[in-house]
């Protein structure tokens, strides 16, 4: 019986571990970190990565060639590893005008791809609703030193030729 505990607890410890910190980052509680630098894989004229960083909403970073924007990426990089919580992002072109927001194509489906201290990835796929305003990912990672961004897939803008953007993204360490 002792064995069986034993043993089950052994396969068990990465859950209890993660279950652990969970609880941490509640009591603990976040703050927001900035990356130190941002890159893309292209950029709309106008429309750098790092509009997306820049606490506005009428701004935004869109990939220089327009619809889907699938393949197109943000890359953020941070000076100090942390232990990352959650991810705030604001889809779109002007997160608080709907006329603005639908002309534009929208993130659907984001890969986020984690770097930590030691060079190891991990990868987290996240959807997000068709609405203004930000959405908030339980998105975490020890040791965070960079975040790739990826476009999956994404909602059309009602205006042809439109390009898909994302207006702001906002990152949550534990205190």
């Amino acid at each position: 019986m002792l064995g069986l505990i034993g043993g089950g607890g052994y396969f068990a410890r990465g859950y209890v571990r993660g279950a652990v910190d969970v609880v941490i980052d509640r009591v603990k509680g976040t703050d927001p970190v900035n990356p130190t630098g941002m890159t893309a894989s292209s950029s709309l004229r106008g429309h750098g990565p790092g509009a997306a960083r820049d606490g506005l909403s009428d701004s935004y970073w869109a990939p220089a060639k327009s619809g889907s924007g699938k393949g197109e990426s943000l890359v953020t990089k941070f000076a100090d590893p942390f232990r990352l919580v959650y991810v705030l992002i604001t889809p779109g072109v002007d997160g608080e005008k709907e006329e603005a927001y639908l002309k534009s194509g929208r993130p659907r489906e984001l890969r986020l791809i984690l770097t930590s201290e030691d060079g190891s990835n991990r990868v987290k796929t996240i959807e997000l609703d068709d609405e203004l305003g930000s959405d908030q990912f339980h998105v975490t990672g020890n040791n965070i030193t960079q975040v790739k961004i990826e476009i999956v897939s994404s909602y059309p803008g009602s205006v042809s030729g439109s390009h898909t953007a994302i207006a702001e993204i906002e990152f949550h360490a534990r205190k």
